[in-house]
């Protein structure tokens, strides 16, 4: 209705910009699937190549490596479930405990760093910590009296990315728990302090439910 919007011009301009980012980052993005129905050759651009129908999927299904692939996301996914979980709990639990103001905040920003770092630093940090060279390698070649070739080693992949998922998205995940620690009603600790509760199980009795 032109009259509403020559009445409401801000509350359009509004609705617009909000319109103009959903088709750019949510709409347009859906040609990609085409990619998967079509030969794609950087000549032709986005807008060219032969349609193939299913071929991509049929050479997928019958690749005698989908079974590994599958397996190995599974368990990649798994792992990432069950240490990427619970950390960011754990995490913010012993945050919430730091009776150190100044400690707390500096340890928050700390590891939240990582986070807005890109994927591709992350990976080059961990190949100068592991490396031949490297701090962690030599670590354990101090311990162990032998350095470790981590990188060649296939059985360190998993590990190695676990815990480069859980340093970049550690403190950045438990932002949500924390903020929901600070709403905890403190008569509930007053008052399992009166029953004679330790700290410990404050936390399992009253922070962690």
């Amino acid at each position: 209705n032109i009259d509403l919007i020559r009445r409401y011009p801000a509350r359009h301009i509004m609705l617009a910009i909000a319109l103009v980012w959903l088709i750019i980052f949510h709409y347009i993005p859906i040609w990609g699937i085409t990619f998967a129905f079509k030969r794609f050759s950087p000549i032709e651009g986005f807008f060219g190549g032969d349609w193939v129908g299913l071929k991509y999927f049929g050479q997928f299904v019958t690749d005698p490596n989908t079974l590994r692939l599958i397996r190995n996301t599974v368990i990649l996914g798994f792992q990432q479930l069950l240490f990427g979980f619970p950390a960011p709990i754990m995490f913010a639990i012993l945050l919430n405990e730091l009776a150190n103001g100044r400690f707390k905040n500096w340890m928050q920003s700390f590891t939240y760093l990582p986070h807005f770092v890109s994927q591709v630093v992350i990976v080059g940090l961990m190949f100068q910590l592991v490396n031949f060279e490297g701090f962690i390698t030599r670590i354990i070649a101090d311990i162990t009296g032998s350095a470790p070739v981590i990188l060649s080693d296939p059985g360190a992949f998993r590990p190695m990315y676990i815990i480069s998922g859980l340093w970049q998205n550690l403190g950045w995940g438990s932002i949500l728990y924390l903020a929901a620690m600070t709403g905890i009603n403190p008569e509930l600790y007053e008052a399992a302090d009166i029953d004679g509760a330790g700290r410990f199980q404050k936390i399992w009795r009253v922070t962690l439910p």
